[in-house]
């Protein structure tokens, strides 16, 4: 057997036929099974604690509640730890009820094919999201998006989407993040340019057709930002900006949003001391643009410019259902708020 064989990991899969077979038959049966040695079953049994000399205790009805109650959360050797056993012996009990454990359960409630034909709002609005705020792990088929503790919400409606059963974790710096592995996911992505170290060659997608709108939104929530600067009289107007590492983006960005809207957006600058290109436009064509964006009921109500601001403009800021587009609203809009900046 070659060194390749030896070395590979061990999968959740061959783990499961482990603790079911430990024990009942050889390790060079085990091993003829899932294609490994009779050493490499002994040395994995014994990282599982899998020890068939092991006295055996016999579960109380109280163990086997919390195991049913918990095995699809929690890993094995915590399990094991407040029950008094060993890891094995939780896996193998697990088995013999028919539990599904957490890593089991991720896998099963992924949906791989989610963006396999983008024909909503909201899978558009998320694949925006996923251009501007998600990335592609190298090496690895896993997609990941991160955003900051005010926005968690947003990661666990993207979650719930395209992996219900997925943990959020929550990073030092309190970015709530979500990873979901998925190898069709990864390659479905590609296609609109969502791949490994994306920033700079990512391109505006044409192909979406009227869901470039959603998609625009879901973008603008994860790299623009909307703000108040005064005028010379002292009132607030509104300021509508988003950037990319992709200048070639933004470009095509402008020439949609010119198409659609009428708004012209200012001169693409370069953001000084980052790798970075933005667009802006204030008064009427921001507020115009933010009518535009949230019409399909999708995206960050703080983000939305507040009424008495946009009412100036003639614009109502209120969202309004486009028969082109579906579903319907996905992300609740709530009243907006007085804020004098929100980013």
């Amino acid at each position: 057997m070659s060194d390749a064989i030896r070395r590979r990991r061990w999968t959740s899969a061959e783990d499961e036929l482990l603790c079911k077979h430990y024990g009942t038959i050889s390790a060079a049966k085990i091993g003829a099974m899932i294609n490994r040695t009779e050493t490499s079953v002994w040395m994995r049994a014994r990282h599982l604690s899998l020890d068939k000399r092991e006295e055996v205790t016999p579960w109380t009805g109280a163990e086997l509640e919390e195991l049913r109650r918990c095995y699809a959360t929690d890993q094995p050797r915590e399990i094991a730890k407040r029950l008094g056993r060993t890891p094995g012996a939780i896996s193998q009990q697990a088995m013999s009820l028919g539990l599904v454990g957490r890593k089991t359960l991720i896998t099963q409630s992924t949906v791989h094919d989610y963006f396999c034909a983008v024909t909503s709002a909201e899978q558009a609005y998320i694949l925006g999201l996923l251009a501007a705020d998600g990335c592609i792990a190298s090496g690895h088929p896993r997609v990941v998006l991160g955003l900051q503790a005010k926005d968690a919400s947003l990661v666990e409606f993207v979650r719930d989407r395209l992996c219900p059963a997925a943990r959020l974790s929550v990073r030092p710096d309190g970015y709530s993040v979500l990873q979901v592995t998925s190898r069709q996911m990864v390659s479905d992505l590609a296609r609109y340019g969502i791949v490994p170290r994306k920033s700079r060659m990512l391109m505006w997608p044409p192909h979406l057709g009227e869901l470039q709108r959603p998609f625009l939104t879901g973008y603008f929530d994860g790299d623009g930002s909307m703000y108040l600067p005064r005028d010379r009289h002292g009132r607030e107007r509104p300021g509508w900006t988003v950037c990319s590492g992709s200048e070639r983006f933004l470009v095509d960005m402008k020439d949609y949003i010119r198409a659609v809207t009428g708004v012209e957006l200012q001169k693409i600058q370069h953001r000084p001391g980052a790798d970075l290109w933005q667009v802006s436009v204030t008064g009427h064509g921001a507020a115009v643009l933010d009518e535009f964006l949230h019409r399909d009921g999708v995206g960050l109500e703080r983000k939305r410019f507040p009424l008495r601001v946009v009412a100036r403009y003639g614009v109502s800021g209120e969202p309004v259902r486009a028969p082109a587009c579906a579903p319907g609203p996905v992300l609740k809009l709530l009243p907006v708020t007085d804020q004098k900046v929100l980013f």
